[in-house]
């Protein structure tokens, strides 16, 4: 190996000026062909963006960073930023999500309040993940074994539209709504209806009605929801449904 090195290997130190050059730098090779995980290209993007705001993206984002690790969800940080892009732009897909928001966000003011909005958010994802958090002391049991049957069905589609409705609905219309949820998602789930991809897109797109103000409790949102099996259909294909997990099962 040491042979290899002194033979084979050159190194080559790049300096540069300062901070936004380095982001620079970093963006470039990774348009060149040293292909970047979509966590250091968002993390880069941001802290470049922010020109004379660095610090507090900084800040923000660390928070966000220390939140999910805190859950045992550190790596789940792009998923996180996806499902709550998701939840307030409509579906956006992993490949995409990166030049979508590359788009969206133009100067320092935005970098700030979107990496403002992800350490925010960060607590509520890291309580949709794991039931027994304190955070569901405050909606409940029945809120309680929802989101613990959400997770045994390892149904992750309807996080954008859990993140809206917490976000944005009243104490007693979150806790009616998630019941709704579960029953969607194991009716959506039994019978196959539209897919992993189908479901992701419909709660996503009702998420986004939320945080836009279109939908503003349960009522409506039942109302909208369009795309639910029915009780014939879901009985229907629950008499030949095959259980494979026996914790699914109970």
């Amino acid at each position: 190996l040491i042979a290899y090195l002194k033979k084979n290997v050159k190194v080559i130190a790049l300096v540069a000026r300062d901070e936004a050059s380095a982001f620079t730098l970093f963006e470039t090779l990774n348009d060149r062909g040293l292909e970047l995980a979509i966590s250091d290209l968002l993390k880069n993007f941001l802290l470049g963006r922010a020109k004379g705001r660095l610090d507090e993206v900084r800040a923000k984002r660390l928070s966000m960073k220390i939140t999910l690790e805190s859950a045992d969800a550190g790596d789940k940080v792009v998923m996180y930023i996806r499902q709550l892009w998701c939840s307030q732009n409509g579906l956006v897909r992993d490949k995409d999500l990166y030049s979508t928001i590359k788009k969206t966000i133009g100067n320092p003011a935005k970098a700030v309040a979107f990496a403002d909005t992800l350490a925010k958010n960060a607590k509520t994802y890291s309580a949709l993940l794991n039931a027994d958090q304190e955070f569901w002391k405050q909606y409940g049991f029945n809120t309680y074994k929802s989101i613990r049957a959400l997770n045994i069905l390892a149904h992750t589609q309807p996080r954008p539209l859990l993140l809206a409705i917490l976000a944005n609905f009243a104490s007693a219309e979150i806790t009616k709504a998630i019941k709704v949820i579960e029953s969607w998602s194991f009716r959506f789930s039994i019978t196959n209806r539209l897919g992993g991809e189908g479901m992701e897109r419909e709660y996503s797109k009702l998420a986004k009605e939320i945080h836009e103000g279109t939908i503003k409790n349960t009522k409506q949102l039942v109302a909208t929801m369009k795309l639910v099996p029915s009780n014939a259909d879901f009985k229907d294909a629950f008499q030949k449904y095959a259980l494979k997990k026996s914790v699914l099962a109970r």
